[in-house]
């Protein structure tokens, strides 16, 4: 009786969900975790909270790091020592934002599962970072009670290995290209990268990329 009364209250004003479609809902839930465990690259975006300046300024192309931004480049650069077998290919720490790009080899979901061990998903290897660089940040005194970053970040499936070169120069060369990223307020023109990588993100996963083609990582993505 309890049950059906709240069940009854949960539905008011709502229409329920054909069982089909509650069925249908939960594969493509479970579809989107399996991906995000996946070998393969992932481009990442983290912005500061209210996209605030409080990781450095630019200055003629170079990116001069503020003693916070110092903090969350070296935090970013112990997440493979925390969440192997992620890899961290190249990134860049920008004012109010970073850009990462993630490698997860072949062959690692198989051993995880001879060892019993849980698979990573690319949120929980994000959403650990986010909480560890807050966490530090206030330890040192670098930031107080409100949060570091935005909810939430944008990712991207690279889908090729051209597509891979591609986002590494971008991150590579983001400090140079200031003037236009997208998530400069003060930017004088369109950011030609992120109208490319917009349309990227509708192909289909047919396209994505899990080749090995890597560098070595970087410190500042320089």
């Amino acid at each position: 009786m309890i049950a059906d009364e709240l069940n009854r209250r949960l539905n008011v004003g709502a229409t329920r969900a054909s069982p089909e479609a509650q069925h249908a809902a939960r594969k493509d839930v479970r579809l989107m975790r399996e991906v995000y465990t996946q070998a393969g690259y992932y481009y990442v975006t983290v912005c500061c909270n209210q996209r605030r300046s409080v990781l450095g300024t630019v200055s003629a192309g170079v990116m001069g790091l503020s003693s916070l931004g110092q903090t969350i480049s070296a935090v970013l650069l112990t997440v493979p020592e925390h969440h192997d077998p992620w890899l961290l290919d190249c990134f860049v720490v920008m004012p109010n934002h970073l850009h990462a790009l993630l490698f997860k080899p072949e062959g690692t979901d198989r051993a995880a599962r001879n060892t019993g061990l849980e698979r990573a998903s690319l949120s929980t290897v994000v959403g650990s970072f986010k909480s560890a660089a807050t966490r530090i940040s206030r330890q040192f005194g670098l930031w107080g009670a409100d949060p570091l970053f935005q909810r939430g970040f944008y990712d991207h499936v690279v889908r090729s290995e051209q597509s891979l070169f591609k986002i590494r120069e971008y991150i590579l060369y983001n400090p140079l290209l200031w003037d236009q990223d997208y998530l400069n307020a003060t930017r004088g023109t369109d950011d030609p990268f992120e109208g490319w990588i917009r349309s990227e993100d509708t192909l289909p996963p047919a396209f994505w990329f899990s080749g090995d083609a890597r560098v070595a990582p970087t410190q500042e993505g320089r």
